[in-house]
């Protein structure tokens, strides 16, 4: 039984020692070696080296991507919202009118004089300031009316509700109570008063236009208002003096002008107003209608 099993494990272990290499040191004769000195003699055996293994590289066949072509993209040009231009206001004038009659100087009695009576009530600076508009418009009047204008200087006249002639403006300054403000409306800006003869129809001849302006309202002559509400006063003082009427805001929507372009014409009177007056188209229209261009009376 012993016998039998020696062969059975002797039989298994050798292929191992041959792969190792081992040469047995016991023959096949009937000497019968113990199971430990198998064993031990298989634990002394040297192991075989681990031969490395080289993994030849993998080489990848390289890939090509072809390249993605992005079609060009057009991108419309921005156009810019066009500008909106208002188109020009229509020309509105009103000539002065009383009793159904239209009023103007008469072009053959020339010069028509401009005259100031600051009164006291200006200082030197206002005053100063006031001379200067006053000649200024003279000359730009007598080119609009064809008539002869002129500022006339200094006068220590004072504006009366009585008929005066001699072809003239009279611009004086007073208190309430003062000349034309004596009565019952003293808190407006001023009052005048109208000098006519003849009529020669659609006009009666004006002979004088006489004026008293509220000194409360002097602050529009002082440098700070003058270039504006001073002169924009003046100017329509002088229109209206010449037969233009005032136009208010009922006379511009009639006549179709959108409410910016309100400021468009020097004798609209109405609150507002943030830039120099000058005369505008409906301006000029008028003041050349009371003008030369009707003849003489």
């Amino acid at each position: 039984m012993t016998e039998r099993l020696f062969k059975r494990v002797g039989m298994a272990l050798l292929p191992l020692a041959l792969i190792s290499g081992l040469v047995s040191s016991y023959d096949t004769h009937d000497s019968k070696p113990s199971t430990a000195a198998v064993v031990e003699a298989l634990l002394a055996a040297p192991v075989a080296a681990v031969v490395a293994t080289t993994i030849p590289p993998t080489t990848i066949p390289p890939t090509t991507i072809p390249p993605t072509t992005i079609p060009p993209t057009t991108i419309p040009p921005t156009t810019a919202a066009p500008t909106t231009t208002l188109p020009p206001a229509p020309p509105v004038y009103k000539l002065e009118e009383f009793d159904g009659v239209n009023i103007r100087f008469n072009p053959c009695q020339n010069p028509i004089k401009i005259l100031l009576n600051p009164n006291g009530h200006l200082s030197e600076e206002q005053q100063s300031r006031v001379e200067e508009l006053l000649a200024s418009q003279a000359a730009e009047l007598s080119l609009l009316t064809g008539m002869e204008i002129a500022y006339g200087g200094l006068t220590a006249e004072i504006a009366q509700d009585t008929y005066k002639n001699g072809e003239k403006i009279l611009i004086h300054f007073g208190l309430p109570g003062e000349g034309l403000l004596a009565g019952d409306d003293t808190d407006f800006p001023y009052q005048r008063f109208i000098s006519w003869d003849r009529t020669s129809r659609p006009f009666r001849e004006m002979d004088s236009y006489q004026w008293t302006l509220n000194t409360t309202h002097a602050s529009d002559f002082s440098s700070e208002s003058f270039e504006v509400d001073g002169k924009w006063y003046l100017m329509q003082i002088l229109g209206s003096s010449l037969g233009l009427a005032f136009l208010f805001d009922a006379d511009m929507s009639a006549a179709g002008v959108p409410r910016s372009q309100w400021q468009g014409e020097a004798m609209y009177v109405g609150s507002g107003r943030t830039e120099a007056p000058e005369w505008g188209p409906g301006d000029r229209i008028g003041l050349a209608a009371v003008g030369a261009v009707n003849g003489c009376f």
